[in-house]
């Protein structure tokens, strides 16, 4: 192999272990793909098939735990109050107490604004004072953005 092929060889290789942006674009993604199959077809017609593909997988990218992308993949499909409600429902026998808990449940989040139904319309008047009590307890037992009202409503009040 002469001097000069080695030398391109490397500057290919160069080039190409530069760190990629994130996310590619459309006309990003061909170009790279274009010049993945240059560098295949020229290590291949140097080194043969068998070789030109252990050196591909030499200087491609390490695979990626699935269990490091799934938490970014899911911040960008759920918004700041559906994990909020998320986080509140699962947990609700705890945030709220036993008690409260069987009379009670979250419906939703919105705009940082926690709807507790209630199981019986009565309910709604001798809890409404304690709205802001129970919206203490809950922040305060709980990681993450605080919620900024609580608001009772009665069954069926709070559609999803």
């Amino acid at each position: 192999m002469a001097l000069s092929e080695f030398n391109k060889l490397g500057e290919h290789f160069t080039g190409f272990r530069k760190k990629f942006p994130e996310k590619l674009n459309e006309r990003d993604y061909r170009r790279l793909i274009r010049h993945r199959e240059e560098r295949y077809n020229l290590l291949k017609g140097w080194f043969g098939e068998t070789r030109a593909r252990q050196e591909m997988a030499a200087h491609t990218g390490q695979p990626v735990d699935i269990n490091a992308l799934i938490p970014d993949i899911c911040a960008e499909l759920a918004d700041e109050d559906s994990g909020m409600f998320i986080d509140i429902d699962t947990r609700w026998s705890e945030l709220i107490g036993g008690d409260f808990a069987n009379m009670t449940r979250p419906v939703k989040v919105q705009n940082r604004v926690l709807y507790v139904e209630v199981r019986h319309v009565l309910l709604l008047r001798e809890l409404s004072p304690s709205a802001d009590i129970f919206l203490q307890q809950i922040n305060s037992r709980r990681e993450g953005p605080p919620c900024t009202e609580l608001r009772f409503v009665p069954p069926g009040g709070a559609r999803r």
